[in-house]
């Protein structure tokens, strides 16, 4: 099984399969950027997670952890760019907040932080809409495979 940070990662990136905007063009991974065909489209991945002793004594530790993740939606057009990245974020808030996977998985989960950017480098304009989501999950300090 693996780490619960993953399972996160992993159901929101399916949570956001098939949204009417991107389809099925959601990548869980940064390292490369997106190619036009694979525009509009998603990139998800956790950015850093801090972690923290929820219970101090007993037999167990339990670990109180606060995971960020980053969801990139990408556009490319020339006309109504703004418009498709609204579209973009709204399909994801909605698919996170929906989904009984995700929401099994933790504790409490929140958009934090949306930022839009624009370049206007190559043929069309390319957008960015970089959201990020805090999620908040309890694990036994030697089993961070299982959520609490």
């Amino acid at each position: 099984m693996s780490h619960v940070r993953q399972q996160i990662r992993e159901a929101i990136g399916t949570a956001c399969t098939g949204l009417t905007t991107t389809g099925a063009r959601v990548y869980q991974a940064r390292v490369y950027p997106l190619a036009t065909a694979n525009l509009p489209g998603l990139a998800i991945y956790t950015n850093a997670e801090t972690s923290e002793e929820a219970e101090v004594g007993g037999a167990s530790r339990l670990l109180m952890r606060m995971l960020e993740v980053k969801i990139d939606g990408y556009s490319k057009k020339t006309s109504g760019l703004d418009d498709e990245l609204d579209d973009i974020t709204t399909e994801v808030e909605v698919a996170i907040m929906d989904n009984a996977t995700v929401q099994s998985l933790v504790t409490e989960i929140f958009i934090s932080e949306t930022s839009i950017s624009f370049s206007n480098e190559g043929d069309r304009p390319i957008g960015c809409a970089s959201m990020t989501w805090n999620c908040v999950y309890y694990t036994e300090a030697n089993d961070p495979q299982t959520s609490k």
